[in-house]
Parts: structure tokens; sequence; C-alpha cells
């Protein structure tokens, strides 16, 4: 089963980031309930040189870590790995992306906290850069779908 979790953006861009060399970005949030302000550790992120997001944490308002993600990047940029942890279900699930020589992505393996393959996608794109086809295989490696695209053009 593949978990979904919400993706809360700090506003910096990796531009603004990489300028200011911004090291980490930390969020506190404060709430007012019955005429008293609490306030906790919301979000955690950290970055690369780059600007890159290497690390991002969830906080719940007691303090305990609800979501993690920690993420590797290649030499252009592209995400190669992303590992995400989610206290709730106990989980963690590493995500694998492959790219192909003009730089698209071309796999992504998902996988469980044993290294078991949850799925894989593959994608094939034209030499413009505009993808094909793209298909999902279960852990199994059985064909779960196929997607075709086509373009028309002016």
């Amino acid at each position: 089963m593949m978990v979904l979790i919400p993706v809360i953006g700090i506003s910096q861009s990796k531009k603004e980031i990489r300028e200011n060399k911004i090291k980490s970005t930390t969020i506190e949030k404060t709430e007012q309930k019955d005429g008293q302000s609490i306030t906790y550790k919301e979000f955690y992120e950290e970055y690369d040189k780059n600007g890159n997001t290497i690390l991002k944490i969830e906080y719940s308002k007691a303090g305990d870590i609800k979501n993690k993600s920690t993420y590797k990047y290649d030499n252009y940029g592209n995400v190669i790995e992303k590992t995400e942890y989610e206290r709730k279900s106990g989980e963690t699930t590493k995500t694998i992306t492959k790219y192909d020589a003009m730089g698209e992505k071309s796999e992504e393996t998902e996988t469980d906290n044993d290294g078991n393959i949850m799925q894989k996608q593959t994608y094939k794109v034209d030499n413009k850069g505009l993808r094909q086809e793209a298909k999902e295989y279960n852990g199994k490696a059985e064909l779960r779908w196929i997607k075709k695209y086509t373009y028309e053009t002016y």
C-alpha cells in the first residue's frame, strides 16, 4: 500500500536558499486555546549547498516526529533517492529514481522497510523529452497498467 504524505514546502526558493547560504529552516507555530498560547516546532528543513532539501521533518504538537523525509541528488539536481518515515504507520519507504542520458526520469522503484519492492514505474520518452509511455508493476513484477501519451501539435 502506498502512503501519501502531504508535502509542506518552506517558502524560500532554491536560489534564495543558495544565495543567502541558508542551512536549515525551522517553523514554530503558536496557537491560542482557552486563552493560553501553545508554541511548538511544526517543521524543520535542511538544505545542501545547492539549495536542495536534504531533510524534512514534520512534528506533532507534543514534539514527536510525525513524518520524516530524506533526499539524495545527482550532479544535475535530480532527486535520486527519497526515504520517507511515517510515525502513524511506523513504515519507512524508499524511492529510487533513475534518469536517462537526457535527464528524463526513466524508472522509479519504491521499497518497504525490508528492501522489498512494493512497486516500480518505468517511463519512455522521445528525443524531444516528451513522455511516450509509462508502466507500473507491483512487487511481484506483474504489470498493473500502461499509459500511452499522444500529442497534437500546431
